[in-house]
């Protein structure tokens, strides 16, 4: 049996993020899951909910990212380490980069905004410090390549 889908996507947020992300440190520093006892600084990317506007071929999603460091480096450490993952977001934010995603492809957004700059939150672990940030990013629509 074959039915018709309809033949438009976004880009999943999580890999945007985590792709314009990456440079900031080292390889398998920035993902959307971590492993108990994983390497730090370490950036969490999380999509949070989204809302989709059907006649606008439009998603608008809410995104959060999480800084981890460890203790042992100190509260400036972990707060540099957020600004410094903020101003690459404020980066984005304002000059609305195409980010480049493994495969080749790459991703166009139609706005970011921030929901809530980074702020102190504990981690559950006592030997990680975490900062949270969050972001609405806008996407449209396109035909699936």
């Amino acid at each position: 049996m074959t039915a018709e889908i309809l033949d438009e996507d976004v880009d999943d947020d999580e890999i945007v993020l985590i792709a314009w992300l990456k440079d900031l440190l080292p390889e398998g520093h920035v993902a959307n899951t971590r492993k108990p006892g994983g390497p730090l600084p370490y950036y969490l990317v999380n999509h949070l909910d989204a809302n989709e506007s059907v006649d606008e071929s439009t998603v608008d999603t809410l995104i959060s990212v999480h800084v981890l460091t460890h203790k042992s480096a100190g509260e400036v450490a972990s707060l540099n380490e957020a600004t410094t993952m903020h101003n690459r977001m404020l980066l984005l934010a304002r000059y609305l980069e195409d980010v480049p995603l493994p495969g080749g492809r790459t991703a166009t957004i139609d706005f970011v905004n921030v929901a809530m700059p980074p702020k102190r939150e504990d981690y559950g672990d006592e030997q990680i410090l975490r900062r949270i940030a969050r972001y609405n990013l806008g996407f449209t629509r396109a035909k699936v390549q």
